[in-house]
């Protein structure tokens, strides 16, 4: 397992009664895990909106036909005070934020629908 690697050099019985004792305790240190992390900041996704943009050109570059994707994210505090985050991403920086936002939902984050409606992109 991916603990036991992580272990190391440690002899394989102590990895083994690590193992079992993450085993058994498994949904309580995931419970833990969220309860601390949703302590580091109150804030969360309240909406998004977003648009599809084909940059063709580019101070850089004489033509450049690249896809942007603009995102905007409403952010909610836990005294509803809002603000609102701009992304512009191009096609790996996309990725990259899907992935993230899969390994949010892993963990038991709400973020599924919008991973749903990231991938419709």
């Amino acid at each position: 397992s991916q603990i036991s690697e992580q272990l190391g050099s440690l002899k394989d019985e102590y990895k083994k009664v690590i193992n079992d004792a993450v085993a058994v305790h498994n949904p309580s240190l995931k419970q833990k895990l969220l309860q601390n992390t949703a302590a580091i900041s109150k804030t969360v996704l309240s909406d998004f909106d977003w648009k599809l943009k084909l940059a063709l050109s580019s101070d850089k570059l004489a033509t450049l036909q690249e896809p942007l994707l603009q995102l905007d994210l409403d952010m909610r505090d836990v005294n509803g005070d809002g603000k609102r985050v701009f992304l512009e991403l191009n096609k790996t920086e996309l990725a990259k934020l899907i992935t993230s936002l899969e390994g949010c939902s892993k963990v038991g984050s709400p973020t599924t629908n919008y991973i749903m409606m990231l991938r419709i992109l």
